[in-house]
C-alpha cells in the first residue's frame, strides 16, 4: 500500500540536509527537519522515496557543509509522486518520482517544560 505525504504541507523549506543516499529504488534525505519556524526547533529526521521509478538530477557540488531546502513542488502522475526538490546553496535540483514518500522522525521531540 503506498504511503504518500503531503510534502508541500511540511516544514521542509530550509530544514538542513546532510545527505543524501541513493540506492537502486530508493533516495534518501537525512535532514535536520523543522518543526517550527517561530521557535526553528529541529529533529533529526529522514526524508525516504520509496519504489522509485526514475531520479533526474542536476547536482552542484562545490559546496562546503550541509545545504538546506529551498523549494518543494509535488505532483501525483499516474501511480507515482513527482516531486522536485531544489536547494539553498548550492542550486542543485532533484526530480523524484516514487510510489511511497514518507518522514521519519529519528528522535522524539523534547517535552515541554513542566509547569
Amino acid at each position: 500500500m503506498p504511503r504518500i505525504v503531503d510534502l508541500e504541507q511540511m516544514n521542509l523549506v530550509d530544514s538542513l540536509v546532510h545527505s543524501v543516499q541513493i540506492s537502486f529504488s530508493k533516495v534518501t534525505f537525512h535532514l535536520d527537519y523543522i518543526l517550527s519556524y517561530e521557535t526553528q526547533e529541529t529533529v533529526p529526521a529522514m526524508l525516504v522515496f520509496d519504489h522509485c521509478s526514475k531520479i533526474a538530477g542536476k547536482c552542484n557540488l562545490d559546496v562546503l557543509g550541509p545545504d538546506s531546502i529551498l523549494l518543494c513542488t509535488q505532483t501525483r502522475e499516474g501511480s507515482s509522486t513527482k516531486v522536485q526538490m531544489e536547494m539553498n546553496t548550492s542550486a542543485s535540483v532533484m526530480t523524484i518520482w516514487a510510489e511511497n514518500v514518507f518522514l521519519e522522525v529519528l528522535t522524539t521531540p523534547p517535552a515541554p517544560p513542566a509547569a
